[in-house]
């Protein structure tokens, strides 16, 4: 199983966010004989947002391959999995909320002549 996480962040000119995303998706490889059903059980503190449920992780939209059976998604987090075999992505998802930037860009603007300005960007990663 793999999490693939796109995160997108806007910085103004002083280094403070002022939009922030994550486009994410969990991806499974199988190759399990009879294909067993699986069960994958998230984080207790995600929650939708259409839900108006408590949750430090708030999911604004998320969808499910068709292999997955989400009645208990919910109420104890938990998926339910009947796999193909092979590669397939299990749930796309995308969070908007304010979320903790793994790193700050401080941009560094220096004109050198009229022509010609130079722009340098320290990464800090947190």
């Amino acid at each position: 199983m793999d999490i693939y996480e796109k995160i997108n962040i806007l910085f103004n000119s002083s280094g403070y966010v002022i939009n922030s995303s994550i486009d994410g998706c969990i991806q499974m490889k199988s190759y399990l004989v009879g294909n067993p059903s699986l069960k994958l059980i998230l984080n207790d503190d995600l929650t939708l947002a259409e839900t108006n449920t408590p949750g430090s992780i708030v999911l604004d939209d998320c969808n499910f391959h068709e292999s997955v059976q989400h009645n208990e998604f919910l109420t104890n987090k938990a998926l339910k999995i009947l796999p193909p075999e092979g590669e397939f992505i299990v749930m796309n998802y995308r969070i908007t909320s304010d979320f903790n930037a793994p790193f700050k860009i401080y941009p560094f603007f220096e004109t050198e002549s009229p022509y010609k300005v130079v722009l340098k960007i320290n990464v800090l990663h947190l």
